[in-house]
């Protein structure tokens, strides 16, 4: 006879909780109801009953599976860090090789620009700031030298910095689309977004096709709520785009923005 799972309401004295015709024998170590011989199930050298016995296999199995995910979690974070160690020491070996082919050939600018990357790359900003300019020196009519330091000193937060490199070179290409661009990034990275606003303008001027510089506009006018103002210019500028992968971004940022300007009330009958 096997007992079943529940536990009838009423019962003889001394009688098993499942089978009220059989005698208890025992009490359950857990939760001290009586059962017969054929009920008690002997789990590490405790009695229990039916109940507790089903309910402490549930719990170890629920117990093996967290332990086992736990184990499974803890490999893989051991086993990224381990190849975050061996990235990053490879990184350095390759930094170290590098800084000696430097030293050693100090007038090698293509290797010296690789040291650059390194450097940037490991966020070593000021000595990367200063190895390209080493470089700037030696070629001062390399616009894009200048704009690589510009991007450099603005990915280390020097955004004063940047606006000095880019006032240098506007001096002397006052209509440069670029660097007007970038100048935008340093006084947004500034929290000078009028001037942010001025640079983008000048550079939207002189380049009304550029559907990354009208993208930006038109996020600094949303931020500030202007729906009218960032849907003009992206208008403006679509019709100007050539076809291709940015002008259906700019299409798809319109057909946004038109869905977030009020409606005008049909015409009069």
């Amino acid at each position: 006879m096997k007992p079943e799972a529940g536990r009838p309401e009423k019962r003889r004295a001394g009688a098993c909780a499942w089978h009220p015709q059989e005698p208890a024998v025992l009490d359950c170590a857990r939760c001290g109801v009586a059962m017969c011989p054929e009920c008690v199930q002997t789990i590490r050298g405790r009695d229990l009953c039916v109940d507790c016995a089903r309910a402490w296999r549930r719990t170890r199995w629920m117990a093996a599976g967290v332990s086992f995910a736990l184990f499974a979690a803890l490999a893989a974070v051991g086993a990224l860090l381990m190849l975050k160690t061996f990235r990053t020491q490879r990184h350095e070996d390759q930094l170290a090789i590098l800084e000696r082919q430097v030293a050693a050939d100090p007038d090698n600018d293509v290797l010296r620009m690789q040291y650059v990357t390194l450097l940037t790359n490991a966020e070593r900003f000021d000595d990367a700031i200063g190895e390209l300019t080493r470089v700037i020196r030696r070629n001062p009519h390399n616009q894009l030298l200048f704009e690589r330091m510009v991007r450099l000193c603005m990915r280390a937060r020097r955004f004063d910095d940047a606006l000095n490199w880019i006032e240098r070179e506007l001096k002397k290409d006052p209509d440069a689309v670029n660097l007007l661009f970038l100048e935008g990034e340093a006084h947004y990275g500034l929290g000078a977004k009028p001037a942010a606003e001025r640079s983008w303008l000048r550079a939207y001027s002189l380049a009304p096709s550029n559907g990354e510089l009208a993208m930006r506009l038109a996020d600094l006018y949303l931020e500030d709520q202007r729906v009218a103002d960032a849907s003009a210019v992206l208008s403006a500028t679509l019709e100007r785009m050539p076809d291709g992968r940015l002008r259906e971004m700019v299409v798809a940022r319109l057909a946004e923005l038109r869905r977030q300007l009020p409606q005008e009330p049909p015409p009069a009958q």
